[in-house]
């Protein structure tokens, strides 16, 4: 268990300019979050979810990464 850091872009989304983005890679199972600064508690929603601690999101997968409906992942993917 650990943690790296860095300075990242941030995805383009038409909505919620400073959220954070978390998706999992499914192959490792490694959770990503691009941090942002108003959603913190969202956040962590999303990531209970993605380790199936909770069920009150519903996970999408696409091709190896799974990622929360309704989450900042899911609408940016909406503007490409």
């Amino acid at each position: 268990m650990g943690w790296t850091g860095t300075v990242l872009p941030k995805i383009e989304s038409s909505s919620a300019f400073r959220s954070a983005i978390t998706f999992q890679e499914r192959s490792s199972g490694m959770i990503y979050i691009f941090p942002g600064i108003n959603n913190i508690f969202e956040t962590a929603r999303e990531v209970l979810s993605l380790i199936g601690l909770s069920d009150s999101r519903r996970v999408l997968e696409q091709s190896e990464f799974a990622y929360v409906q309704g989450g900042i992942h899911d609408l940016a993917r909406l503007v490409f």
